[in-house]
């Protein structure tokens, strides 16, 4: 189990199989539009560790603004193209899955938030920022831990679509945050 799971345990414990089983598979279809930010996290992060390490600052912000436009430029057309057919996407799976259409529109959303903030919580890693990271993630993770029991027995997989969205959007933004601010402090 991690902790990425939670709330697919929770949704099991309150609705059981059925409404489990769709949200996994929606869940799973939102995490494929970052496919993308997975494979150019494993191969810049060696490359801004470099730059950083040799204080190259002005190199790591051109790579990183031409991953950003590069980001950019696959999730706007794939995210408006899940939101505008996710219906006719969820019926390969069945028909039953259609009921799925407003969660994968929601989780897709956060995982756009996800795509284009970018590889933040690597550049925190390269910076010596880890322990910062981490304490974002436990705190994030622990309000969204209690809020999925509030969430989830009174709005079903809507509500743990929510939570889980709101936790990826919250923890990439106050991450894009800290590494901006990180970079105006060393761009000086």
């Amino acid at each position: 189990m991690t902790i990425l799971e939670l709330d697919t345990i929770i949704l099991n414990y309150y609705f059981g199989l059925e409404k489990t089983g769709v949200y996994s598979i929606v869940k799973k279809i939102s995490l494929l539009t970052s496919m993308p930010l997975v494979a150019i996290n494993s191969v810049i992060t060696p490359q801004l560790s470099i730059l950083f390490e040799q204080k190259r600052i002005s190199e790591i912000n051109l790579l990183l603004k031409k991953v950003f436009v590069l980001l950019l430029l696959y999730s706007i057309p794939v995210t408006t193209l899940i939101i505008l057919f996710s219906s006719e996407l969820l019926v390969i799976f069945g028909q039953e899955f259609k009921q799925g259409n407003n969660i994968l529109i929601i989780t897709t959303i956060g995982q756009f938030i996800n795509i284009i903030t970018g590889p933040v919580g690597n550049i925190l890693i390269m910076s010596n920022q880890e322990k910062l990271l981490r304490n974002i993630i436990v705190v994030i993770t622990s309000l969204c831990l209690v809020s999925y029991f509030i969430f989830i027995p009174l709005y079903g997989v809507t509500g743990a679509a929510l939570i889980t969205s709101l936790r990826v959007i919250l923890q990439n933004l106050i991450v894009f945050g800290l590494v901006l601010k990180q970079s105006k402090k060393y761009g000086k």
